[in-house]
């Protein structure tokens, strides 16, 4: 529920939006394969996942050596 609420940014909405747009596309159409496009966007964009998962895609931290 945490996932709703936090972490959006700008193409987070625009996958919201673009998937909103493509499943009245696809009633409006009666075109089966348009509206799974559009569930896949719009509940990606409500999980708060991306193409590479939740976090996938990230960097580690640097982390910095120190010599002794």
């Amino acid at each position: 529920m945490k996932t709703l609420i936090t972490g959006w940014n700008i193409m987070r909405i625009f996958r919201l939006l673009a998937g909103i747009v493509i499943i009245i596309a696809a009633i409006v159409q009666r075109d089966l394969m348009t509206g799974f496009l559009g569930i896949f966007l719009a509940g990606s964009a409500l999980a708060g996942i991306g193409c590479c998962g939740a976090s996938g895609c990230s960097m580690p931290a640097n982390r910095s050596k120190t010599n002794k």
